[in-house]
């Protein structure tokens, strides 16, 4: 399977890239990878709050009670 690659380049402040140096070799790992995860974490994170935000917005949204489903799961046998 050939994985559809694209190069992007990015400009980091001294002290940033210091710190990226830093921790990838703490960690084994070159800078790319790093970069890679940092950047897929990031959007990941940001696509999950757009949900929650749309359902948090949506005046068909049901919410649980919490009070109601500590006591469910308290008082089971």
């Amino acid at each position: 399977m050939k994985h559809d690659i694209k190069p992007t380049s990015v400009r980091l402040d001294a002290a940033l890239h210091k710190k990226l140096e830093a921790v990838a070799a703490h960690i084994h790992r070159p800078k790319t990878w790093l970069i890679k995860e940092a950047i897929s974490h990031y959007v990941n994170e940001l696509a999950d709050n757009a949900i929650a935000l749309e359902k948090f917005t949506d005046p068909n949204t049901e919410y649980l009670d919490w009070e109601e489903i500590k006591d469910d799961l308290l008082n089971k046998d």
